[in-house]
């Protein structure tokens, strides 16, 4: 059996992981909901690993061309034509789906004024811990203000910075 296992390709088992993905929210949908920290941890470190692992490759790549500056720069010409072209297909495709599907038509959404409300003051959970314990990027830092529209407007205290000060701190949570 472990032959078995492992022969098979990381596209096979990728392939397979969704499959088993796909079934358990089709069939088990409350079992599904409450894996869901394990898949936000997963697409943190996906995202914390992105950055790095293309400046690695940028940088063996360039590394890989030696004293060549002439093949250097004709490498970055095509690397530019190419984010270029691919980001305005992109660009147009994503237009193109926003057009056709209109995602998004019927649904309501909260004022401004109650979402701030909904935001303030969560409680810290052993799942949130467990979010929070992988960053989304190495490149932020770790400790970011989850605030509300009405954080950074302005403040209903007339009696100076201080106060106003101590009122958005009241008004935000500090993760």
């Amino acid at each position: 059996m472990w032959t078995f296992l492992r022969r098979r390709s990381l596209t096979q088992w990728i392939i397979a992981a969704m499959v088993v993905g796909v079934l358990i929210g089709v069939f088990f949908p409350q079992f599904a909901v409450s894996l869901r920290p394990i898949s936000t941890v997963f697409l943190r470190m996906i995202k914390s690993i992105i950055v790095p692992l293309i400046f690695g490759t940028l940088v063996v790549g360039i590394a890989g061309h030696g004293d060549d500056m002439k093949r250097v720069g004709r490498l970055a010409l095509k690397s530019i034509i190419y984010f270029e072209v691919v980001t305005t297909l992109a660009l147009f495709i994503g237009l193109l789906a926003v057009n056709i599907l209109k995602p998004g038509v019927g649904v309501s959404l909260v004022s401004p004024e109650t979402a701030g409300a909904v935001a303030v003051g969560g409680q810290v959970t052993f799942t949130g811990v467990l979010e929070h314990i992988v960053p989304q990027s190495f490149s932020r830092p770790p400790r970011t203000t989850k605030c509300s529209r009405s954080c950074s407007g302005p403040c209903s205290s007339r009696s100076g910075s201080r106060r106003c000060a101590a009122e958005r701190r009241r008004r935000c949570s500090i993760l």
